[in-house]
């Protein structure tokens, strides 16, 4: 059985527990208006409660750079190279457009011992220069826009960039007017890797398969893919001078990833969720047992514990959708934990 439905209501969800923050003292009783399930477009996603708590979402934070953003990109083979779904969007009243996003990126490095509860506190450590790309899809009519951005952190386990949570969510995205961002955080997916990805010899990303294109990207590594990812989020929140939302104004930014993804949005949320304030909710979707290290080579090895849950202590929701497949061949189940105000 599919779990597209699954996964489909999970968004749902994650928008309601995005808005509606019960009370620890006493149950909420909050339904959703407009834009989330019932297919309706143009209406903002909104909350009406009784005895319950509205989130007020992220706050961010002043020390998180604003990138350069280049585009709409054009040339090459002419279109975003992304494993995803191939109709025509104008079908379904959406359009692509791609962007180069510039800047200098944090690595970071512990500061205190990297705990099991998640509640990690990290500094800065070296910086570089980088050059990535992000792939936005938005309705046509900005009338049909509901207010809310999914950020997805492309997934690179194919030796290329892929969008598993766009492929599954497409339906319920384009039906209630999400925005989808899909970010190519990682090296693999910009840079490649010795003997190819999925195919073997064959070189999928982004700079192997359109050097035209793509040729004057540069990533530095994936110890400063975090950093990278706030970066893209306040281009979104905070645009300059070329906005990739095109004058869309965001309610709500939500980060999302699946499998490879989640591992990496794990180290993501309990290291930098608290500090930088870009997202106001994460779907994690498909963990393993741990995270991500928080840096790697060419940088000193710096890994998540073996077994590492989500920190309780954040001010935004953070839903984490399993498969029976995820508890035990991922060897998830040992991170299992409980469900509190900010985390199901």
């Amino acid at each position: 059985m599919s779990h597209r439905p699954i996964l489909r209501n999970s968004l749902v969800g994650l928008v309601a527990l995005l808005l509606l923050m019960p009370d620890s003292s006493r149950a909420a009783s909050c339904s959703l208006v407009g834009g989330i399930g019932g297919g309706a477009r143009r209406t903002p996603v909104r909350a009406a409660c009784r005895g319950g708590q509205r989130l007020e979402g992220a706050r961010l934070s002043e020390a998180v750079a604003t990138p350069r953003v280049e585009g709409p990109i054009t040339g090459g083979n002419g279109v975003p190279i992304v494993q995803a779904t191939s109709f025509d969007l104008a079908e379904v009243g959406y359009q692509a457009e791609e962007y180069f996003v510039s800047g200098i990126a944090d690595a970071y490095v512990d500061a205190a011992p990297l705990g099991s509860d998640g509640r990690w506190t990290v500094a800065p450590g070296e910086r570089a220069e980088y050059r990535t790309r992000i792939v936005v899809h938005r309705t046509i009519d900005p009338g049909d826009f509901n207010g809310v951005v999914l950020v997805e952190w492309l997934n690179v386990s194919g030796g290329l960039d892929a969008a598993p949570d766009w492929t599954m969510l497409h339906t319920e995205i384009t039906r209630s007017g999400f925005v989808w961002v899909g970010v190519s955080a990682q090296i693999v997916g910009v840079e490649g890797r010795p003997g190819g990805g999925i195919v073997p010899g064959l070189d999928l990303s982004l700079k192997g398969g359109d050097p035209e294109r793509y040729g004057s990207l540069v990533h530095p590594g994936d110890s400063f893919s975090y950093s990278m990812y706030s970066q893209v989020g306040a281009a979104l929140r905070r645009p300059t001078e070329v906005d990739p939302l095109r004058g869309l104004v965001p309610e709500r930014v939500l980060a999302v990833g699946e499998s490879q993804s989640a591992f990496r949005l794990m180290t993501y949320v309990n290291a930098l969720a608290p500090r930088d304030g870009v997202y106001d909710a994460y779907l994690i979707h498909s963990r393993g047992r741990g995270g991500a290290p928080l840096s790697q080579e060419p940088l000193a090895q710096i890994d998540a514990p073996e077994t590492l849950r989500v920190r309780t202590d954040l001010e935004v929701p953070v839903l984490m959708l399993q498969t029976e497949t995820d508890l035990f061949r991922l060897g998830s189940l040992p991170s299992n934990q409980p469900d509190s105000v900010g985390f199901r």
